[in-house]
Order: C-alpha cells, then structure tokens, then sequence
C-alpha cells in the first residue's frame, strides 16, 4: 500500500503540469464516483462496476488502470473532508459537456444497484449545484440513463 503511494508521487513529480492537472481531475471525477456508491452507506459490486466501467470509457484505460484508479479514489474519498476538493476542480476546469457527461456516470452509478434512494439523489443535487450544472442538464443527465436503462 506505501510503496502505491510512493510510486504515485514520484510518477507524479515527473509529469507535467498538464498531466499533473489531468490526473487530479481523473482523481476528482473517480472519487465523486465513489461517493455517489457508497451515498446508501454500501457500495455494492454493481456499483463497483458501473464505476469502473464509466472510467474506462470516458478516459480509455485498461482494467488494471481502472482497478488502480477506484482504488486510489476510495482511499481519497475516505480521507476527505467534503466534497469540495473534488467538486471544485471538475468545476473549475471541466467544460460544460464534461460536466454533463460526469453527470451521467454519477446517475448510472446511482441506479447501478436497482436500489435508488433518497441520499443518493440528495448527493447528486448537491454534486449538480457545486460543480454549476443547470439544473435543465442535471435533468437530461437522469433522463438519457434512465432511457438507456429501458
């Protein structure tokens, strides 16, 4: 677990600004994943899946990439404070489809498991508000999952 860190630091030291900066917003992203799953306090298999499989589409990543980043993003979601860290960089950095795109992955999460619930819906309003998505696209986003779902 150490030596993980340790590699991510130092793989991380010799990036660039722009992957620096990349890999932080695939953190964020992937750690907002997280919490929408465990939003019913479990984290079900189901959306264990949904989540690695959001990320492998969206970033094109093999299994073992993605494997690596849910784990990491568990660890950092389980050691932040809010959700402020993560929301502000999709904020500040995503563009307004990138947002709603994310926006759809947290809903696929949400109704990965077939048990939607009041917190996870509570959490993703919240997620919607901090990260300035109109609430006509936090509308779409639920809409095009469920259709995709029927």
């Amino acid at each position: 677990m150490i030596s993980r860190i340790q590699k991510f630091f130092q793989s991380s030291m010799s990036q660039t600004d722009e992957q620096l900066s990349d890999h932080r917003l695939n953190m964020a992203a992937a750690a907002l994943l997280i919490e929408i799953g465990r939003a019913d306090f479990s984290l079900q298999p189901e959306e264990i899946e949904a989540i690695t499989q959001s990320l492998q589409k969206t970033l094109d990543i093999s299994d073992a990439e993605s494997a690596t980043l849910v784990s990491m993003a568990m660890e950092e979601s389980e050691s932040a404070s809010s959700l402020y860290e993560f929301t502000k960089l999709i904020k500040d950095h995503y563009t307004p489809e990138q947002k709603q795109t994310l926006m759809e992955q947290l809903w696929r999460v949400a109704f990965s498991d077939n048990q939607f619930n009041k917190y996870e819906e509570h959490l993703l309003r919240r997620i919607a508000d901090l990260i300035y998505l109109p609430h006509k696209d936090f509308i779409q986003a639920k809409h095009r999952v469920e259709e995709e779902a029927c």
